[in-house]
């Protein structure tokens, strides 16, 4: 295995510091997954950044192995780990490394939603596993027999001029809008359900937006809309959008019609206009698996992506999995990439993924900084037009 020379430089940066829950996650459920070099490599990454600028000063990769005390091959290895968990990323420029810490799952995403429980499970077995699920396992208090007063935010602020919306380094991107273009009448199904049973906070703007991007993935009219709504209320009268999935999976699986013919698609059009679960039909040909659709929704309402954003994203995973679709949390990571690249076009995203794929294609140079059989690079990848046309032949 090819190392690491001790006096070549790293760097480390972080978004947040690591909180004391995620300290806990990361001793409970990701060491027995990643193994002990891995997590104290993650644990000494995040102690070597300052608070104040969450940037480390520059390091030696000896500096790391001493701390460790690991050999350079122990390092490369704890440190390819950690990168294939998402719990950080390497960048080397002018032979310095930049590492990037990312924050690790939450217990309940890991546990569900996440490819490492069965590794857990497997390191640990059936006993020990169910034994620490409980540790992060939460009881709550039944609200049936309670009366919420808890006073709204206009009850106590009244209305001030916005403030200008800040751009630095503290602050994510603003991200575009996700508009989902629907014959649905919301306005219709909310109005049918009693305001006794769906407060006012349960109405908001924001609501309707998820309410319409979970009808048209899920394949709802006003009337199951509504009837799923009203099995979604919580005592709180709001709308518990865990339940409302669950309840939408099993409408989907029952009632998801004949896929649509393609028509010319290949355009940067399409990825503009055609919804996520859209594409993925036309992308497959076949009707959208329900836990599919799971992923879809979560990378609509969780990740503030731009619908064309997302439809770029999903058409490059595919073809880079052949045609299989990954759990959410590989596409989380990717969602952190762009975000951090300032991707928030269907534009921006493809530019990125021909880049990478014209990068791919290079011919590697020799130690001696060419390479004899090097030819020409094809520069016009076009990979999402040739990856549409597929379909249709």
């Amino acid at each position: 295995m090819k190392t690491i020379d001790s006096a070549t430089e790293l760097k480390i940066e972080s978004k947040a510091p690591l909180s004391h829950t995620q300290a806990h996650t990361l001793s409970l459920l990701y060491l027995p997954v990643i193994g002990k070099d891995a997590f104290a490599l993650y644990m000494l990454f995040h102690g070597l950044i300052e608070r104040s600028t969450l940037k480390s000063p520059s390091y030696t990769h000896a500096f790391i192995y001493d701390m460790l005390s690991i050999r350079p091959e122990s390092f490369i290895n704890a440190r390819k780990t950690l990168e294939a968990v998402g719990l950080i990323e390497t960048y080397i420029k002018d032979d310095s490394y930049l590492i990037e810490c990312y924050m690790p799952l939450s217990a309940d995403a890991f546990i569900k939603d996440s490819p490492f429980a069965p590794y857990l499970y497997k390191a640990i077995g059936e006993d020990r596993y169910k034994d620490l699920v409980m540790h992060f396992k939460i009881t709550k208090t039944r609200h049936s027999d309670l009366t919420c007063k808890s006073a709204a935010f206009s009850d106590v602020f009244p209305p001030v001029k916005p403030t200008p919306i800040t751009r630095s380094q503290y602050v994510e991107p603003v991200s575009g809008k996700i508009n989902v273009n629907s014959d649905l009448d919301l306005d219709l199904v909310l109005e049918g359900i009693p305001s006794s049973l769906l407060h006012a906070k349960g109405r908001t703007q924001n609501v309707k937006d998820k309410l319409a991007s979970m009808a048209y993935i899920y394949n709802y009219d006003e009337e199951a809309l509504q009837d799923t709504i009203k099995k979604s209320l919580t005592s709180e009268g709001t709308i518990d959008f865990k339940r409302l999935t669950r309840y939408a999976q099993d409408h989907y699986q029952t009632t998801r019609g004949p896929i649509k013919k393609k028509t010319d698609n290949a355009s940067l059009a399409y990825f503009k206009e055609v919804h996520p679960r859209t594409l993925l039909e036309d992308l497959t040909g076949q009707k959208v698996p329900a836990a599919d659709l799971k992923v879809i929704d979560r990378l609509t309402t969780d990740t503030d992506m731009p619908l064309e954003v997302i439809n770029v994203m999903i058409a490059y995973v595919l073809k880079e999995l052949d045609q299989q679709f990954p759990v959410y949390n590989y596409f989380e990571k990717i969602v952190a990439e762009w975000k951090r690249l300032g991707i928030a076009k269907a534009e921006d995203a493809i530019n990125h993924v021909e880049k990478r794929l014209r990068k791919k294609r290079e011919p590697k140079k020799s130690y001696r900084g060419y390479n004899k059989k090097s030819q020409p690079i094809d520069t016009s990848v076009g990979w999402f037009k040739d990856y549409l046309k597929e379909g249709k032949e």
